[in-house]
């Protein structure tokens, strides 16, 4: 997993594990993941977070620009422990067009600062996203066709992503 450009901020790979290395607006992208309709498998954790500002996202069907667009999916507790996911246009967020409670897919012992599985799949305009083998949304969109896979985080949120896996389908 060595293999990142950096779009914003500054990301570090210690031992297989990717993570921010300062605290902000971070943004990057995985070289050699562009496609239309591929899977995404990753496991991450939240290791620390400034209370009501914290998170990480994952993008994919993503430019590889710094004025990065595309879809991000946002494991977002400052965002009232939310699921979300937004589109990126320009390097903008829009509101988030799916959200949805954690504690209301995962249950309420959901641990947010466990390691998660995560998985995103795309075949189309279908998006399927599950967390630790749970369904969390399942929605139809066809803003963005095609592009890469990324991983962002902001303000101080810490988090560790690893066992990254990008498959077409």
């Amino acid at each position: 997993m060595a293999n990142i450009k950096v779009l914003k901020g500054a990301w570090q790979v210690l031992d297989g594990i990717l993570s921010p290395a300062k605290p902000g607006e971070d943004r990057a992208i995985l070289p050699g993941t562009s496609g239309t309709d591929y899977d995404i498998q990753l496991s991450a954790t939240l290791t620390s977070a400034k209370p009501g500002s914290s998170g990480y996202g994952i993008y994919y069907r993503a430019t590889e620009s710094a004025d990065i667009s595309g879809y991000c999916f946002q494991y977002d507790p400052g965002a009232g422990n939310r699921f979300v996911v937004k589109k990126v246009t320009n390097g903008k967020e829009s509101t988030s067009f799916q959200m949805v409670s954690m504690s209301k897919v995962m249950g309420s012992g959901f641990d947010m600062a466990a390691s998660h599985d995560i998985e995103i799949s795309v075949a189309g305009d279908n998006h399927v996203i599950t967390v630790d083998g749970i369904k969390v949304m399942d929605f139809n969109d066809s803003t963005f066709t095609s592009g890469s896979v990324g991983v962002r985080s902001w303000n101080d949120s810490k988090v560790q992503i690893s066992d990254i896996n990008v498959t077409a389908n």
